[in-house]
């Protein structure tokens, strides 16, 4: 028992530590584009409409681009951006953040409390992937964006979503791959793998848990879709060794580390916002302290 919280403990410290190396760019305008995936006239023109929305509506839509979320997922990424940018309007929560990953070609809508019943999960993961995704495949990264947007404006002024063909929408599933049944079942082996891993661990079998936990491990990623099952065995192995440091830590640790291993600060650092530079100009440019719980949806192209 006591090796099984050691184990936890280790991992929940770990997941801080790294989370401590996520950086955010800092809010300088509606558009803030870290890697200049847009040219500045795109730019120009993306903002004046986010702009002129926001002083008509007074909700507050924001575009995030960066290179990557590591190591954080684009999930929680998106959630402690809105907490750092504060976009929509304070009480009235109503800010949408775009955020776009360009090496880990991930996409996410975050959307604030109060517009979760305008923008639903399924009316943002509609946008994500039959407006953002196709475009992104092909290149054109500011039709994909502002096709969204004018779709995220047309939902907070309470129309919906333009329906889509049953062709366009069927080519769609198939390209992202993430409707497939292949696709849940990978994630059920990474659950999977993870569980065996803990209990092996637990028990004292070190050596063991790391490699029952490796094969279903590749198994799962390779039903999501990684790649051929050499690229997948690399992968696979490259993300085996958090765990297997975790392993060696939980079977060298001296009797009674488990209490340092809680010493590492949850509080992340705010000085690595400034890691990015914008493309975006107004420094006077701020959230208006709005909320956000997780609400949007995610996607990959």
């Amino acid at each position: 028992m006591k090796k099984l919280f050691l184990a936890l403990t280790i991992m929940f410290s770990t997941a801080l530590l790294f989370a401590a190396d996520a950086q955010f760019p800092v809010l300088t305008g509606p558009i803030v584009d870290s890697v200049n995936l847009l040219t500045p006239e795109q730019n120009k023109q993306l903002s004046a409409k986010l702009l002129g929305f926001q002083n008509t509506k007074g909700s507050q839509i924001a575009v995030c681009i960066i290179p990557t979320t590591g190591p954080l997922t684009i999930e929680d990424y998106g959630i402690q951006l809105a907490q750092k940018w504060k976009i929509g309007r304070a009480k009235i929560d109503d800010g949408i953040i775009i955020i776009i990953a360009k090496n880990d070609r991930k996409m996410r809508i975050e959307v604030g409390y109060g517009l979760e019943h305008a923008v639903t999960d399924l009316r943002a993961g509609r946008i994500v992937d039959y407006m953002m995704a196709p475009e992104f495949r092909k290149g054109d990264f500011y039709k994909g964006i502002d096709t969204s947007v004018d779709s995220l404006i047309t939902c907070i002024n309470g129309g919906d979503i333009p329906a889509l063909s049953s062709e366009t929408a069927n080519k769609t599933s198939i390209a992202s791959g993430t409707d497939a049944p292949g696709f849940n079942f990978g994630i059920a082996f990474l659950i999977g793998s993870i569980i065996i891993f803990i209990v092996f661990l637990a028990m004292g079998k070190t050596l063991l848990s790391i490699l029952l936990t490796y094969f279903p491990f590749c198994i799962g990623l390779y039903l999501m879709g990684t790649g051929l099952p050499s690229e997948t065995a690399v992968i696979g192995g490259f993300s085996m060794l958090p765990l297997a440091f975790i392993a060696l830590m939980v079977k060298y640790a001296p009797a009674g580390s488990s209490s340092g291993s809680s010493g590492y600060s949850s509080n992340y650092s705010s000085s690595s916002s400034d890691s990015y530079s914008s493309s975006s100009g107004s420094d006077s440019y701020s959230g208006g302290g709005g909320d956000f719980g997780g609400g949007g949806a995610s996607g990959d192209w």
